[in-house]
């Protein structure tokens, strides 16, 4: 069984593959607040919604760092040969 059957590059591209999918939304939500309300346009509605949008991306940008964990404790048990 050779290191690349025991960890998948497959699998590392499709997460973040995911992650860039639920993630770029997010950012530009809170980008295009951010922006207006620096440009001194403010709308309470868009403002009161980027409040759970920032949570939400916080939430997944931690699970992301996580699973990033995890696939490089993975990836070295498989260099060392553990299991």
């Amino acid at each position: 069984m050779t290191a690349n059957d025991r960890f998948p590059t497959s699998r590392l591209v499709a997460g973040i593959g995911v992650f860039v999918l639920l993630g770029t939304p997010l950012v530009g939500y809170l980008w295009y607040t951010l922006n207006d309300v620096l440009a001194g346009v403010f709308h309470p509605i868009r403002i009161l919604i980027a409040v759970p949008v920032a949570i939400l991306f916080y939430l997944l940008l931690r699970f992301m760092a996580s699973r990033v964990n995890t696939w490089e404790g993975e990836r070295r048990r498989t260099v060392r040969g553990e299991r």
